[in-house]
């Protein structure tokens, strides 16, 4: 019985479905597309250390360890909706969570430019960066959220945008599920 309720209470605090969908597509179409991008880039160069069989493997390790990143990093965005009252950010789960994983990606975009930056940080810099960065993102969507319920039009054309992207998890996932058993097979035989 405690376990029913607990499911309840959390199924109450989670989004429906159709707010998840568009939200977990905007999530792997930003990280897919920037890991084609660096995969197209790196394909010349891996012809010319390893075979055809070589850089098959190599992509499909690639898209294998992109659909499991953003699976995590949209998971965490539904640790945060549980953590928060439901007016901040339940209520508007789809612009909020689209704009926040935008400015995620492009932060990580930027970021990885710079990565020579993060190996000369100190041991107090790599612990406090990450809190910094995590009340930056509770800030965030608290104004996000604020900002979408106080201009629920632009809410709107961000939903609209965000359900568009949702056919491009047709291409994503049977990719990244043909590459997972690619590599399944190719570990077995």
């Amino acid at each position: 019985k405690a376990l029913a309720t607990f499911n309840k209470s959390l199924s109450a605090r989670l989004p429906s479905r159709e707010q998840i969908l568009p939200v977990f597509a905007v999530t792997v179409d930003i990280v897919f597309t920037w890991t084609l991008y660096r995969m197209f880039w790196y394909i010349p160069s891996w012809l010319g250390d390893f075979d055809m069989l070589g850089v098959l493997s190599i992509s499909a390790y690639v898209l294998v360890f992109a659909f499991l990143e953003s699976a995590v990093i949209f998971g965490i965005l539904l640790l945060i909706v549980i953590l928060l009252p439901s007016k901040y950010f339940k209520d508007t789960f789809i612009p909020t969570g689209c704009t926040l994983m935008t400015i995620i990606g492009f932060s990580a975009f930027l970021l990885q430019r710079k990565m020579k930056i993060i190996y000369k940080l100190e041991f107090w810099q790599l612990i406090l960066y990450p809190i910094l960065l995590l009340a930056s993102i509770f800030v965030l969507i608290f104004i996000l959220s604020w900002f979408y319920q106080r201009f629920e039009f632009l809410a709107r054309i961000v939903n609209a945008i965000a359900e568009r992207m949702t056919v491009f998890l047709y291409i994503y996932i049977p990719l990244s599920v043909l590459s997972f058993v690619y590599l399944l097979l190719r570990a077995i035989f």
